[in-house]
């Protein structure tokens, strides 16, 4: 299996663990990233989702998936999602 294929994997095993921890707002911002290019996908944090990593080797993929979520993907769903291109850090 490919990093992506178990990143996937995860997500899916969270499914299956619980249904709490598959929200809709969780599911549209995965397929939206898919959709944009990511080919994996890791939802982390603690019932809901604090933080999702998606996985995109190739830049043109990256800068799509982080335009694809600038442009209202996050707003839309409410709840004042941050978008980042340097990954989850505590300040």
């Amino acid at each position: 299996m490919t990093f992506a294929g178990w990143l996937d994997e995860n997500w899916a095993a969270h499914q299956r663990l619980h249904d709490s921890c598959a929200t809709p707002r969780l599911r549209h911002l995965i397929a939206a990233g898919k959709q944009a290019g990511a080919i994996g996908a890791k939802v982390a944090g603690a019932g809901g989702g604090g933080c999702i990593a998606f996985f995109c080797p190739e830049p043109e993929a990256r800068a799509d998936v982080f335009r694809s979520h600038r442009a209202g993907c996050c707003d839309a769903q409410g709840g004042g999602a941050k978008i980042t291109r340097q990954g989850t850090r505590a300040e």
